[in-house]
């Protein structure tokens, strides 16, 4: 089967072929149809309700596109009833709570990754080493989720709720329920002086928002594999995807690469990515988070009303980083002095200047802190 639009005009000419079967994308019943016979022939529980909503949400999507979100979903499936495949075949799961798909995040999944072309981005908890360095601007930031973008609250609605909940809809059944909902949609940056570890702490803030869809909008991302599109095209693309994937989260690392030149007073790239932020429909359960990897422009201020910014580490924070690096060194010092390797310098010199890295980190960043670690390890 080929693409009309990818065959040459001459060799379609009359003549050269007696019939043309057009073969068009499924209707809506047709795609419900797809997956529920699918579904069905593996033993993968598919209800009604699931296969419409699929259907609803998939306007232009192909037979075998399908037919890979059913894959996708059969896959999560088989590792929840086989855990130590391939190395065990021993069956954990025989339920049918176990063994049940959410339907919606493989949807959601496998749009990102196969229709965006777009990874998931990284979503980890904050190491423990660098914990007291970041976790003020970590506690800042779920301050502001608490009070602006409450993830449980908007979890348990569906999106007609979220929308009642700041008067977009006129149906006011959800009202009790939306009570107290700030407005939506939210746009938080996170911001500090080059080499803080934004992106560690936007990470720690993804992990912890990780019940909800995660798009990825970052420069490089949307670059990446673009094909014929523009960075803009794909941003337009995946802002469209996060907001109907709402309540969502839409991700934008350095974000100051959208940021033309600051001298260049008209710049095309910024008017475009401020635009297509301010496009999103009033009242979607859409968080914007963005970081930067220096401090903000005053152009992306006034896009991000809502900035936290990762500050140099107080003298605490850094004898709490220290401390247990110190006693890392010093106990692999104690055990290569008891194995009789010599040191080049007195131990009591070496406890000495681990301990003045206190002092001299004072004005360091995150990343330079490190890195001193690292050397260490590395010599250790």
């Amino acid at each position: 089967m080929l693409h009309v639009d990818l065959i040459d005009r001459a060799f379609r000419r009359p003549g050269r072929f007696g019939t043309e079967l057009p073969f068009g994308l499924p209707d809506a019943a047709g795609r419900a149809a797809i997956m529920r016979v699918s579904a069905a022939a593996e033993g993968v529980r598919m209800t009604a309700e699931d296969a419409s909503w699929i259907a609803d949400h998939t306007d232009d999507w192909s037979g075998a596109e399908l037919a890979g979100l059913y894959d996708d979903a059969a896959t999560t499936v088989l590792a929840r009833r086989f855990p130590g495949w391939p190395d065990s075949f021993e069956e954990v799961a025989h339920n049918a709570v176990d063994l049940r798909v959410d339907w919606k995040a493989t949807f959601y999944r496998r749009e990102r990754s196969t229709r965006l072309k777009a990874p998931p981005p990284l979503r980890r908890p904050l190491p423990q080493r660098v914990s007291p360095l970041l976790t003020p601007t970590l506690t800042d930031v779920r301050g502001f989720l608490t009070r602006h973008f409450p993830i449980h609250r908007l979890l348990s609605m569906n999106r007609r709720c979220a929308a009642a909940a700041v008067g977009c809809g006129a149906d006011t059944v959800f009202s009790g329920m939306a009570a107290g909902l700030p407005i939506l949609p939210q746009r938080l940056l996170i911001d500090g002086d080059d080499g803080m570890r934004q992106g560690t702490v936007a990470a720690a803030v993804l992990h912890a928002l990780t019940p909800m869809p995660i798009y990825d909008a970052g420069f490089v991302s949307l670059t990446r594999g673009a094909g014929a599109r523009t960075p803009q095209q794909r941003l337009a693309e995946t802002i469209y995807a996060a907001t109907r994937a709402a309540p969502a989260v839409l991700f934008i690392p350095h974000a100051d690469l959208w940021v033309d030149d600051p001298s260049a007073g008209d710049s095309t790239d910024l008017r475009f990515f401020e635009a297509a932020l301010r496009d999103v429909p009033f009242g979607t359960s859409l968080l914007v988070l963005a970081t930067t990897d220096r401090r903000a422009r005053r152009a992306l201020l006034a896009i991000f009303p809502s900035t936290v910014s990762v500050e140099s580490a107080t003298d605490a924070q850094r004898r709490d980083y220290w401390a247990h690096i110190i006693k890392m060194c010093m106990d692999k010092v104690a055990v290569k002095v008891k194995l009789g390797v010599r040191l080049p310098v007195p131990l009591k010199d070496v406890h000495a200047r681990m301990e003045a890295l206190q002092k001299q980190s004072a004005d360091w960043s995150v990343d330079a802190m490190e890195h001193v670690f690292e050397s260490l390890r590395a010599l250790l």
